[in-house]
């Protein structure tokens, strides 16, 4: 098996995108000015610090009741449970938005670390504690997400990295080993002898 674990970004990934960043920008007026959000709010006084992670909760809670999943993902998970290989979910969210989408889906998911555990992705370390958890090297895990952030996290992990790209959005191909847009072409890359890169 060429991965024995594969770490999954939550919202755009698993599921359809729900969550609209600039509406919670301009909810905070905070600038869209490419810098990372995290670390805009990192940058206020403490007060309005609160009062962000409040507005964000809220956004992801509304999010979390609506989701859906991308077409196919619980379909191939399934299938790479099947196989042995073990699944994790690697978030930016709240716990009770990720307890919200494990509730309502069910997934053969073993581990969802979210932004509970510091320091966030980009950073490698929520990856290595999932690593450690299963008792997995990097080298034997894929990190899949739709953004830059889960790509730079698995990176310097030292996972492999694969960009899901989902329609009319921007590519971060440049920054992953693989590139799906969809969970046949996950599948195929994942349980075929030969992927292409």
């Amino acid at each position: 098996m060429k991965f024995r674990g594969i770490i999954f970004d939550m919202d755009g990934t698993l599921t359809v995108p729900q969550l609209n960043f600039g509406t919670i920008r301009r909810e905070l007026q905070l600038p869209d000015d490419g810098h990372d959000l995290v670390r805009q709010i990192a940058a206020l006084p403490p007060a309005r610090q609160q009062h962000a992670w409040a507005v964000i909760e809220r956004h992801e809670e509304e999010a979390a009741v609506h989701n859906r999943m991308q077409p196919g993902a619980r379909e191939t998970l399934e299938r790479f449970a099947r196989h042995g290989i073990r699944l994790g979910i690697l978030t930016r969210n709240s716990p009770r938005s990720i307890e919200i989408f494990l509730q309502t889906f069910q997934l053969p998911i073993e581990i969802a670390v979210g932004r509970e555990f510091e320091p966030l992705k980009p950073a490698p370390e929520p990856v290595w504690h999932i690593l450690r958890q299963w008792g997995l090297t990097p080298a034997e895990c894929l990190l899949v997400g739709d953004f830059h952030h889960d790509l730079h996290a698995g990176r310097a992990a030292g996972t492999a990295t694969c960009f899901f790209h989902n329609p009319d959005t921007e590519s971060f191909a440049h920054l992953a080993d693989y590139t799906v847009s969809n969970y046949a072409e996950l599948e195929h890359l994942v349980l075929d002898d030969e992927p292409q890169r």
